[in-house]
Order: C-alpha cells, then structure tokens, then sequence
C-alpha cells in the first residue's frame, strides 16, 4: 500500500496514522464452529472458558483473531487443547464438519449451517472481535471501483456473519 502497489487493503483498522484514509467495516467476529454430535452448548456466545477441554482447531499465529483468541485465554489462565492449527480457514471447517474438534476462526468464512453449529466466542461477557477496516493511501487517488466497493463490502460482512449466527 505504501509502495503504490495496490489501491486498497482490507485490515485491522489502523491507529491515526495520517498517511492513511479509513473506512470502517463491522468488526471481524472470533467464531466457534462444530458438529451437532459433539453435544457442546448451543447459544449465539460461547465463553472462552466453556471451551476448556475440548479439542481446538485453530487458525495459526498469523491471524489476528487468533491472537485475540489467545489474549482471551491468557486472560482467563486457559491453555487451549490444541488438536490442530492451520493457515488454511477451510481445512479447519472441513475437520470441524468431520466431528474432530470445535474450530475458532475469523467471522469471514465460508459456513454450511446444515452441518455446523456457530456461536461467538466471548470473554467476560463481551465478544472477540477486531476492529477492520479498508485502507488506502491519502496521496494516491482512489479508482473508480473504490466509490461504491466500500459500502458493498460492509453490507456483505454485515450479510455474511447474520447468515452463520
């Protein structure tokens, strides 16, 4: 972005920093998805704590709501039982759906709600989430596709998380 290789970044959200023109997005949700036949609670917030014991399928240290996940833990004394960790969102679905474990992923993916259960995960009664945010660089002008791309994507994330919870 700074380079001027690219017009626009989807992020977290950054702290003044004058460079820079934002747009807010809905924040990014930590969710907890897993199958039916893990008899695990079914409410719209899982506490971090109620998830104590039970294997985990984590996003790696790379993704920011995974490192929300763990200041949570951390916060509460939790060693999360990691089962498995991937970079690959869709990997830790597929082994969610297949019973292995409750995977805790960012509210950007893709869920089939016939075959898994969703919650938000909180903490003290409050949800894991990360402020976003489109960013672009003040000096370069914006394209043309920019005018109504940052409304459009808002209402999608909007649209996209309403459809898992």
């Amino acid at each position: 972005l700074e380079r001027g290789d690219v017009h626009l970044a989807i992020s977290v959200a950054p702290a003044n920093d004058q460079r820079f023109g934002t747009y807010l997005l809905p924040p990014l949700q930590v969710l907890a998805l897993w199958h039916s036949s893990l008899r695990f609670n079914r409410t719209k917030d899982v506490d971090v704590r109620s998830l104590a014991g039970w294997p985990l399928l984590l996003v790696n240290s790379g993704f920011v709501t995974r490192k929300v996940f763990d200041a949570a833990c951390r916060l509460e004394h939790l060693e999360p039982n990691v089962f498995f960790e991937s970079g690959s969102t869709p990997t830790l679905v597929a082994l969610a759906e297949a019973a292995h474990g409750i995977a805790i992923v960012p509210s950007t993916v893709r869920v089939d709600r016939r075959r898994l259960r969703a919650a938000r995960v909180s903490c003290r009664n409050k949800p894991l989430q990360v402020d976003a945010a489109v960013i672009w660089q003040k000096r370069r002008p914006l394209p043309r596709y920019a005018a109504g791309f940052f409304e459009s994507f808002a209402a999608h994330l909007r649209e996209t998380l309403h459809s898992i919870l």
